[in-house]
C-alpha cells in the first residue's frame, strides 16, 4: 500500500491523461486471510486520490479474492471499455480472464 501511495503522489505531479492499473492490485493471500474487502478498499481509496482517470484491468489475484460481479462494482466499470486520453489515441481495456476458470 505504501508503494501505491507514493505512486499516486508522484502521478498527481505529472500531467497524465489516464493511469492504467494492470491488475493484481491486491494479493491472492488476502482471500485466505479474510482481508479481501479491506485490502481492496484501501487500494481503491488511494487510487481515488488520482487526478487522472484510472483504467482497471483484471488480474488473477482480483479473481482469487472476488467474484466477477462484486469486482465490477468495486472497480466501477465494466471489464471492457475504452477512453480517448488525447486526440488520436484510444486505449481499449479488455478482460483477459473472460474465458477462464477464474472468476
Amino acid at each position: 500500500l505504501m508503494q501505491l501511495k507514493q505512486a499516486v503522489h508522484w502521478w498527481n505531479k505529472q500531467d497524465l491523461a489516464a493511469v492504467a492499473q494492470l491488475g493484481d492490485l491486491i494479493d491472492g493471500r488476502n482471500a485466505r486471510a479474510g482481508q479481501s474487502v479491506e485490502a481492496m478498499e484501501a487500494a481503491m481509496r488511494e487510487l481515488r486520490r488520482l487526478r487522472a482517470p484510472v483504467l482497471h484491468c483484471i488480474g488473477n489475484h482480483e479473481l482469487y479474492n472476488f467474484d466477477r460481479t462484486d469486482l465490477m462494482k468495486t472497480l466501477g466499470h465494466e471489464p471492457y471499455r475504452s477512453v480517448l486520453p488525447a486526440p488520436g489515441f484510444r486505449i481499449i481495456v479488455l478482460d483477459s480472464f473472460h474465458l477462464s476458470l477464474l472468476g
